[in-house]
């Protein structure tokens, strides 16, 4: 017992003292500092069990700063933490069921709003950023996400149903998340998109391309594997910038088809996914 007392005081020093750190270097106040190692102190003796100490810390901060009304985002917290922003989101939920607070997570839309003024979008587009991300909320398909990281996939969806020209870099920067977190996540929102057809989400996102082609084609899974695969390292390649991800997607199906002496009508194909049978052929040879 005295072991186990030791160790909860060695973690609240921990947690006091990198709490007093990261506070500091966000201008918090001693009040929303000293909150947070009581947040932490309330949830251990309901039976909070952080994945990590440093999570903990982080996540005790950025509640407090929450509950004491203070303008503070995970991704500042993250910035001075040894947490990734994803990590405090999902801990923030575990703190709230320990302490009974209702800890409410940042807006998605807050951050839409901010990266597209950094990136210097204009009102229009920026209004349908706004109106794509209400619309994957709508849908909860922000759930379980870090907001930023969500926003960050919006303006990149928007980006790509416009042809804005913008890398998924260019969004995971201001958002301190991850081109793979962009790359996972942006598929999910682009049909929540009310000014756009399901044949022109193919055109932009392999998984829609892929959908529709193995919804209208009777081909044996292996095939189906190898086409995403071939299809996804054409991506990868400087030939597939600004090309059209469903004719990629439809000459790797019919590569592959025909490596299985499996017959596929190239202009069937090509209908199905929006393009044209020439753009289709175009990509044939690299797959």
């Amino acid at each position: 017992m005295t072991a186990m007392r030791d160790a909860t005081e060695a973690n609240l020093l921990y947690i006091a003292s990198e709490i007093e750190r990261m506070g500091e270097e966000l201008s918090l106040s001693t009040d929303v500092m000293e909150f947070g190692v009581q947040l932490y102190a309330q949830a251990v003796k309901s039976g909070y069990q952080p994945a990590s100490i440093d999570r903990a810390t982080a996540t005790c901060l950025y509640a407090a700063a929450r509950v004491r009304d203070t303008p503070v985002t995970i991704d500042n917290v993250a910035a001075v933490s040894r947490r990734e922003a994803t990590n405090i989101y999902h801990e923030t939920s575990k703190l709230s069921d320990a302490t009974g607070l209702q800890i409410e997570p940042d807006d998605p839309a807050d951050f839409v709003e901010e990266y597209a003024s950094e990136l210097k979008w204009s009102e229009d587009a920026t209004d349908r950023a706004l109106e794509l991300c209400e619309h994957a909320k709508d849908a909860n398909v922000h759930s379980g996400r870090s907001p930023s990281g969500f926003a960050a996939s919006v303006l990149y969806a928007r980006s790509e149903i416009e042809d804005l020209g913008y890398t998924q870099s260019d969004f995971a920067g201001p958002a301190n998340t991850t081109t793979t977190t962009i790359q996972k996540t942006y598929p999910q929102i682009m049909p929540y998109a009310p000014d756009v057809e399901a044949k022109d989400l193919a055109s932009r996102a392999f998984e829609f391309a892929f959908e529709i082609l193995e919804d209208n084609i009777n081909v044996p899974d292996v095939v189906c594997e190898e086409a995403r695969k071939r299809a996804r390292n054409i991506d990868n390649k400087e030939i597939a910038r600004g090309q059209s991800r469903a004719a990629i997607a439809a000459a790797a199906y019919l590569v592959v088809a025909d490596e299985h002496n499996i017959d596929l009508s190239q202009p069937r194909l090509a209908d199905m996914v929006g393009t044209n049978s020439q753009t289709v052929a175009k990509y044939k040879g690299s797959v």
